[in-house]
């Protein structure tokens, strides 16, 4: 690849110059044919003049030739353009096809570069799965996975849909919340936090998931601060 890009650099400065080239010359038989005209107004004669030709040449080379010339510069350029991108796909297919884990988004799981990698995904896990519209989930599923595992929180934000009319026919709803209507003992709460301290999360806990929502282990002395306890309690974690 490195030295097709030398190449393809050489090709680009060889396109330049014979553009520069050809603006000049076709800039001269411009100028010449309008002095032949010129001239052609305060001539009395009835003799008949001879056409100028076209093709004026040009540091030896004329207009047409330099036009060949830059045809066949361009047409290098393509082709080299062209076997860069079929050496990237092929590096990329390899580091794919090498890979025991691809992470990608749910719209580059539909690149067709991941369409080729040899073999099929035995399991998909998709994050943030309540977040995602139906469609776009459905996207890594194709490629004939044994398991597919959904990870998300339907009590949380769901997907952006912009337009009303969509939402009218559900087209905010996720795979996710679809699959948890069919099925309910089919999700599983992950109940242990590790994130808030347990004055916060016993509010989401009661209000959205039944008191279910238990605290991890440490997770009060991980979330304790000095000003907790100062002015009486009147600090605390929130």
């Amino acid at each position: 690849i490195a030295s097709a890009l030398e190449m393809l650099q050489k090709n680009r400065k060889q396109m330049a110059e014979i553009k520069s080239l050809l603006d000049k010359a076709e800039a001269s038989d411009s100028s010449d044919e309008g002095d032949i005209e010129k001239e052609k107004e305060f001539l009395i004669t009835t003799q008949t003049t001879t056409e100028t030709s076209k093709t004026s040449g040009f540091n030896g080379k004329s207009v047409q030739e330099l036009k060949n010339q830059l045809w066949q510069v361009k047409e290098n350029i393509r082709k080299g353009n062209k076997f860069i991108e079929d050496s990237r796909q092929n590096l990329r297919l390899k580091v794919l096809n090498d890979a025991q884990v691809v992470c990608c988004t749910l719209s580059a799981s539909g690149h067709e570069v991941i369409s080729i990698i040899d073999g099929d995904f035995e399991m998909v896990i998709i994050d943030e799965a309540c977040q995602a519209i139906e469609l776009s989930a459905l996207i890594p599923l194709q490629y004939g996975c044994k398991r597919a595992i959904l990870v998300g929180d339907p009590n949380q934000l769901p997907p952006t849909v912009i337009s009303q009319m969509a939402v009218t026919f559900a087209y905010e709803q996720s795979l996710f919340q679809r699959l948890q209507k069919i099925d309910p003992s089919a999700v599983q709460l992950l109940s242990l936090q590790y994130r808030m301290h347990p004055d916060i999360s016993a509010f989401p806990s009661f209000y959205f998931y039944g008191g279910k929502l238990a605290n991890g282990p440490n997770v009060m002395d991980e979330n304790r601060r000095p000003l907790h306890g100062a002015f009486k309690n009147l600090l605390g974690p929130f």
